[in-house]
């Protein structure tokens, strides 16, 4: 005979919140974020509720500290500080404490930094070995004043398919050290990595991050000129770009095709203080093309953010006239501007899919009825 169990109802009330607890943790455990979108229908009916929240879902952080439009936040390495840069290119740094008072200026750049329509000082990146084995390394990406040392052009003087003017600006990823206990820049350690010519008004990208394998992924835009996003051979435009800035033989080897020796102006500069990592999806043992591509087929990525628990890439594309799209960053894909805009038809007549790539559809898209411009996210 198998006896009875009876429950009291201390013994009810305890199992029942053991099991709401577990059945809670599932999301936890399952890994976050979505890699396909889902209908938000099915959780509210199709329709956001009439009246806001009593309450506010959100907590404003650090609000004893206002800055000037702010691009960037980034937690240092192995410390509890945080680097916020404005588009100016002043970086900050200030204790992560939600009650602190004080920012601390780490660096002004602000006298190279060319607030050039979407441009400015657009990515900053701290080597996540920062503070240990030697390593003091900032990555910064910025477009510079132009010739004569203003911020021109600095409305938007239009696109087209193949050529635009240069007006004297340039893009640029620089490297330079700052010391993990005072957080101050060594004097005369500015190393330029990447230097490109600018042309027209528009497309900078400037999504900048170390991935989860060590590597820094840039997102550069078509720089005004669509085509660029199809074209590796020629420029370093339209796409997610991958490099070693640790050069690990084991892992990467010397860029073959750079600038100026192979293409550009003598005034560009590519290949300098990093590697290409082996496994990069667009190796050219012959120098046909550049083999910093990790994506290409970008309009103007202009944030690339990381979920740091599965090292997947998110990336915000701003649209031209049909809709804005979200990018899950994913070796060798192409995802299609300007033959595609999305998952629609792009600008027709301009250029072909490199090597007759398939287009990646964007995760999601919005059309332009719902927005004007992805910038964050």
């Amino acid at each position: 005979m198998i006896p009875k169990i009876t429950l009291n109802r201390l013994q009810i009330y305890l199992i029942s919140i053991i099991s709401i607890s577990l059945l809670g943790s599932i999301p936890f455990l399952a890994g976050p974020g979505l890699t396909n979108p889902e209908p938000i229908g099915k959780y509210l009916n199709g329709v956001f509720p009439a009246t806001p929240p009593t309450q506010n879902p959100y907590q404003v952080a650090f609000d004893n500290l206002t800055f000037d439009s702010p691009l960037n936040f980034t937690m240092v390495p192995n410390q509890n500080k945080i680097v916020v840069g404005q588009r100016d290119g002043k970086v900050f740094w200030f204790n992560n404490n939600q009650n602190t008072t004080a920012k601390n200026l780490l660096i002004d750049l602000s006298d190279k930094v060319g607030l050039v329509w979407d441009g400015g000082f657009l990515g900053l990146a701290i080597h996540p070995e920062y503070g240990t084995n030697n390593n003091k390394y900032f990555y910064v990406y910025y477009s510079t004043e132009d010739s004569n040392s203003e911020d021109w052009p600095d409305y938007f003087i239009g696109m087209n398919c193949n050529t635009h003017e240069h007006w004297g600006n340039f893009l640029v990823l620089e490297r330079f050290e700052v010391d993990p206990v005072s957080l101050t820049p060594i004097q005369g350690s500015s190393v330029i990595l990447i230097k490109r010519r600018m042309y027209g008004g528009t497309h900078r990208g400037g999504g900048l991050e170390f991935g989860n394998d060590g590597f820094l992924y840039l997102a550069t835009g078509d720089n005004s000129i669509y085509k660029t996003s199809q074209d590796i051979e020629n420029n370093l435009d339209g796409g997610v770009l991958r490099i070693d800035v640790d050069k690990d033989p084991s892992r990467s080897h010397v860029p073959v095709r750079t600038m100026p020796d192979d293409h550009g102006f003598s005034d560009e500069i590519s290949g300098n203080e990093y590697w290409i990592p082996n496994d990069n999806p667009f190796l050219s043992p012959d120098g046909s093309n550049f083999e910093e591509y990790y994506t290409l087929g970008h309009r103007n990525p202009h944030r690339m953010t990381k979920d740091m628990s599965t090292g997947i890439f998110y990336l915000g594309d701003v649209g031209s006239w049909q809709h804005e799209e979200v990018n899950i960053v994913t070796k060798g894909k192409n995802y299609g501007w300007p033959v595609y805009e999305g998952n629609g038809t792009g600008i027709e007549g301009c250029t072909t899919m490199y090597n007759n790539m398939p287009n990646e559809s964007p995760l999601v898209e919005f059309p332009r009825s719902d927005t004007d411009v992805i910038i964050g996210g």
